[in-house]
């Protein structure tokens, strides 16, 4: 087939390759392709766009998604006839013989060889592979095609530099685009703008493909051109191509980062990390009167000029291969506009804080490849040391010298922090700090302070996320959940579904998971399997581990999250993957804030899933993945005996092929892995208890909204349980004790006259007389907190006696 579409190439004539919509045209014509038209529709949404060429220019049309096709037909067929009065007119001017008027052009728009009905609101009727006839022109229709959003060229480019352009696309993914460089075979004294340029090969010379160009010596007097086609995949869509504003200039020569390259020549591996800190001189600070004559007299002016500056910056970032950059003094344009896109290019993802009333600030890159961003926490320093609690005692203490006091407040310093999590072991969480203290050479003691409130910050927020003190005793799917272990409450929901083989991934303290599950197996009456994970696989990993026991019968198979709780809808869940016959489903709930998510993008009528989208900043969807699926066998080969991550890795490409669908949770849903999600989930829990099984709650005196209190537990005199408690096997509650959002688990005692609220108690511990416990405070196993003290936000490993109060959050360890 390209011997064939090569030869008839040859054929055209040579202008006919200048791809003005006019000539494109005609050459498409002549060679039996039909040309593109574009159509952006998006759930959501009310308008729809269809982009397309007529008569040698471009068209860009807007409507609304609920108005009938025939009228955007009649706009179209309005629209040809006009090109084709404009073209009449022209003729006159020029003096030739116009010929006769032509009949109108007729739009009509066909699928599946049917026409489409008139009728049919545009939302529906413009689909992928319908075909747009205007006249005699056919026009294939690519619904959400990739398209390229932003695409700029660096206006400075010096031989020798990377080349990163600005590129952002939709519907598709920057990796999969296809890149070619080329330039100028003379040098061209009067630049034009870096904008789309005539796509006219003659006097332009290939030079490279990829993103990234590094333009050589023999470039330097010439202009770049790039031509970036966007790609989904295997889906395209329209081109683009780029002029430099400017030629390619001399660089430097040898930089003296350039020595530091050869010992950072590769990316090192799994579970070495490389960090790199690096303060790059923000412009408003390089092109003061004070820098030029005393801080860097030594620089000439061309050398402090941000352009200048960015070529180096960027080169050198490059070549260090780090997993994690940390960067100071930058300005908010360069991190958008160059370190952005330039890292982006080479695997790195990056957030930024700007200072507050200042134009710069902080930024961290990470390798994609291997983390990825789970939350931010940045604070200014001296306003959280007035507005956080947690640094009250120090600020009692500097209270006593004003003057300091002031300083330190009245800047604004940040402290940048990002919590990453390591692709490699998920659940190994990296947390990064990066902040910028005050500079002056005689401030030491403002500095002390802040670095104190820094350390404080990343204390607290470090131990917030920790699941530690319950799950150094058992592994977290035998943690009691409103007295079940979280794995049972997914287990059972499985065998109400018909499900008799249960497998199970399992690697942190497998035995003991292995001898609960013998007893569930009797129990149950059910086969439960172990699949041993000896190193970290990902979460797709472990299916082909497991391959030989998921791939039986050839009959579908259910994976989910072991964090996960909900009304587990199985049975309808196997019910809609059946009707709709693909290779896998997912089970997707709505969040209110899906710009701190990644979110699925698909069809609400058939669940058809189109794309998946991290941390949306316009709507696209608010649906998010909840960490349950079914497949069927044959997805199996998809996945490799390695690391393997299925939400990127595997799910997009079955998404791409038509093979994915989601369906639409109804009731609850929470992720229950942390403590703070843990209570609300239990929240959750109870309330659908309430709704479907009034009678397993504890009602009467002293109880208040919804209680779960298990049989053998013992309730004191004058107690007030409640709302939103569940209280364990074999646990005591003493005489008029306060409990409120709680779970106490087997075995704990809480005596006389404690107050808690929001805590996790810990099996086999002790709560002395008179205790106040609050702000998700969480006690391990067999802990001792002793008479009349204060736990605030504590977090106590298994196994330790306080003795004193913990008015502020930390590890007691």
């Amino acid at each position: 087939m390209l011997k064939h579409l090569s030869a008839a190439l040859s054929l055209l004539p040579r202008r006919l390759l200048s791809p003005s919509p006019r000539t494109l045209t005609r050459a498409c014509r002549l060679l039996g392709r039909m040309e593109l038209a574009v159509v952006r529709c998006l759930p959501g949404e009310p308008k729809l766009t269809i982009s397309f060429s007529l008569d040698g220019s471009h068209r860009h049309m807007l409507r609304d998604q609920d108005e009938p096709v025939g009228k955007a037909l009649a706009r179209i067929s309005n629209n040809a006839a006009k090109g084709q009065g404009k073209a009449k007119k022209s003729k006159k001017k020029k003096g030739q013989q116009p010929c006769d008027a032509p009949e109108p052009a007729a739009a009509k728009l066909f699928y599946d060889g049917d026409e489409v009905p008139e009728t049919v609101l545009n939302s529906e009727a413009w689909r992928d592979g319908a075909v747009l006839q205007v006249g005699d022109v056919k026009y294939s229709v690519q619904r959400n095609a990739p398209t390229f959003t932003t695409a700029e060229l660096p206006v400075a480019i010096l031989a020798g530099f990377p080349v990163c352009p600005k590129l952002e696309v939709e519907f598709g993914d920057l990796e999969d685009c296809e890149y070619t460089w080329y330039k100028e075979e003379t040098p061209n004294k009067s630049p034009e703008p870096a904008a789309e340029a005539p796509s006219q090969d003659a006097g332009w010379t290939q030079v490279g493909c990829g993103r990234v160009h590094v333009p050589s010596n023999q470039d330097i007097g010439c202009r770049l051109k790039l031509r970036c086609t966007p790609k989904d995949g295997s889906r395209s869509g329209l081109a683009k191509e780029l002029v430099s504003v400017g030629a390619v200039e001399a660089g430097p020569g040898v930089c003296t980062f350039d020595n530091r390259h050869t010992y950072t020549a590769k990316q090192v591996e799994w579970p070495t990390v490389r960090v790199v800190s690096y303060n790059i001189l923000a412009d408003i600070y390089a092109q003061t009167e004070l820098s030029k004559t005393v801080l860097y007299p030594y620089c000439a002016p061309y050398a402090l000029q941000l352009d200048y500056r960015q070529n180096l910056i960027k080169k050198e970032l490059a070549g260090y291969n780090a997993d994690i950059i940390c960067l100071q003094e930058v300005d908010k344009g360069v991190f958008v506009d160059s370190l952005t896109p330039a890292l982006d290019a080479f695997g790195l993802d990056g957030v930024f804080r700007i200072k507050d009333k200042q134009h710069e600030g902080l930024a961290t890159f990470y390798r994609r490849s291997k983390f990825r961003l789970l939350s931010s926490h940045d604070i200014m320093l001296g306003e959280a040391l007035t507005s956080d609690p947690i640094h009250s005692e120090l600020l009692e203490r500097l209270s006593a010298n004003n003057a300091l006091k002031d300083k330190i407040v009245q800047r604004s310093t940040s402290l940048q922090v990002s919590v990453l999590e390591d692709l490699n072991k998920p659940g190994r969480k990296v947390c990064v700090a990066n902040t910028h203290l005050y500079w002056h050479p005689k401030g030491g003691n403002v500095r002390l302070v802040q670095m104190g409130v820094a350390l404080k910050h990343l204390s607290h927020e470090s131990h917030r996320d920790r699941t530690r003190p319950l799950t150094l005793s058992v592994p977290k799917p035998l943690v009691e959940f409103c007295n079940k272990p979280i794995l049972l409450h997914q287990v059972e929901a499985l065998v109400k579904a018909g499900v008799d083989h249960v497998v199970l991934a399992v690697s942190y303290m497998s035995e003991l998971l292995e001898r609960e599950m013998r007893v569930q197996e009797q129990r149950l009456g059910i086969r439960i399997s172990l699949s041993h994970e000896k190193e970290p696989l990902g979460t797709a990993g472990p299916l082909a581990l497991a391959r030989e026991l998921l791939n039986v019968d050839n009959e579908p198979f259910f994976v989910l999250n072991s964090d996960v709780i909900c009304d587990f809808p199985f049975k309808d869940l196997l019910q809609f993957h059946h009707n709709h016959g693909k290779e896998g489903t997912i089970v997707v709930t709505r969040v209110e804030e899906p710009s701190k998510y990644g979110v699925v993008v698909f069809e609400t009528d058939s669940g058809r899933i189109h794309r998946f989208v991290e941390k949306p900043q316009v709507f696209v969807s608010n649906k998010i993945n909840a960490g349950m699926y079914i497949f069927n066998p044959s997805m199996l080969s998809r996945i490799q005996l390695r690391p393997t991550s299925i939400e990127k890795e595997i799910f997009p490409v079955m998404a791409e092929e038509g093979q994915l669908y989601a369906m639409e949770l109804q009731g609850f849903w929470m992720d229950i892995g942390q403590p703070k999600d843990f209570l609300t989930g239990m929240c959750m829990y109870l309330q659908s208890l309430r709704q479907h099984a009034p009678d397993r709650l504890r009602t009467g005196p002293g109880f208040l909204g919804n209680v779960l209190v298990d049989p053998t537990a013992q309730i004191g005199e004058n107690c007030t349980i409640g709302p939103n408690v569940t209280i364990g096997a074999g646990v005591v509650v003493e005489d008029g004790v306060r409990i409120k959002r709680c779970t106490v688990l087997k075995g704990a005692r809480v005596r006389s006259h404690s107050w808690l609220e929001s805590c996790i108690v810990g099996w086999s511990s002790s709560v002395g007389q008179w205790v106040r416990m609050e702000n998700v405070t969480v006690l391990g196993e067999d802990v001792i907190v002793n008479d009349e003290l204060y736990l605030n936000g504590a977090n106590v490993l298994p196994h330790k006696s306080i003795n004193e109060s913990v008015p502020e959050p930390r590890i007691i360890m």
